[in-house]
């Protein structure tokens, strides 16, 4: 019995026991990402998301435009109906609320409060375009392999520019990061971000990617956020097109009100 049982412990050990990547240097894995991630002026893509959270659990559809480092158009729809638009550039974000006909103008820190998150412009555009182009704010950036992905981490200051009238200002704050990268594709597989002090984290799985016009562009993604009010989401992406220019409207209605 002794005998089976240490094969058996053996066996099972061998299995679950696989080598390491060949380790690879940061700057290597900062210049591949940036080689292989999406690269286009014009982006934009039908996308389904289905979500839970504490307080309920639903399923719409977004169009999404992206104009790169520019401006993001999202208009949510729910069975088929406009319920939300948003347009968000890198000082600004508007946003209408289509069922209760009100509107609001101002700045990232409306759509952090709202959906419990830290998000700038740049992180935004990088979640939705599967890139990590973002990573390079961090301090203290480390790599290092699993068997399975190689991994850029850095505990310590992030560094964001904030941009006012004035010009640029920088704020640090004390944030966690991984970021994991499939090897065969250098493209983003996971992002995790951790919030110690403010006790939330925000952790992004990109499942798959779908070639698109010779580029690998997302196709199944999921997301986790774990907050003052919790939320799970799976996002797919239905249709995407590259490099066609779009319309951007964004127009309030006269009847609408405007939010506190």
């Amino acid at each position: 019995m002794l005998f089976v049982l240490l094969t058996q412990a053996c066996s099972k050990n061998n299995i679950n026991t696989k080598k390491k990547l060949p380790y690879k240097s940061t700057s290597f894995l900062l210049e591949k990402l940036h080689e292989n991630e999406l690269k286009c002026e014009w982006f934009a893509a039908k996308i389904g998301v289905a979500f839970v959270s504490d307080k309920m659990s639903d399923s719409f559809k977004m169009h999404v435009r992206v104009r790169n480092d520019s401006a993001i158009w999202i208009s949510a729809t729910y069975y088929s109906v406009e319920a939300a638009r948003f347009l968000i550039t890198p000082d600004t974000v508007k946003f209408m609320d289509r069922k209760n006909k009100k509107y609001f103008i101002g700045d990232f820190a409306y759509i952090n409060k709202k959906f419990n998150v830290e998000l700038d412009f740049e992180s935004l555009q990088s979640l939705i375009l599967g890139k990590g182009s973002n990573i390079s704010e961090f301090e203290k950036l480390k790599s290092y392999s699993s068997s399975e992905h190689y991994n850029i981490s850095s505990i310590g200051k992030r560094e964001k520019n904030r941009a006012d009238k004035k010009g640029a200002q920088k704020a640090k704050t004390d944030v966690a990061l991984t970021v994991s990268v499939y090897p065969a594709t250098f493209k983003v597989s996971r992002i995790i971000l951790q919030d110690f002090k403010q006790h939330k984290s925000l952790k992004v799985d990109f499942e798959k990617y779908q070639k698109v016009e010779g580029q690998l562009a997302p196709k199944q993604t999921e997301l986790n956020i774990v907050a003052d009010q919790n939320l799970e989401a799976s996002i797919e992406y239905l249709k995407i097109t590259m490099n066609k220019p779009l319309k951007l409207s964004f127009t309030i209605p006269e009847k609408y009100e405007k939010m506190e």
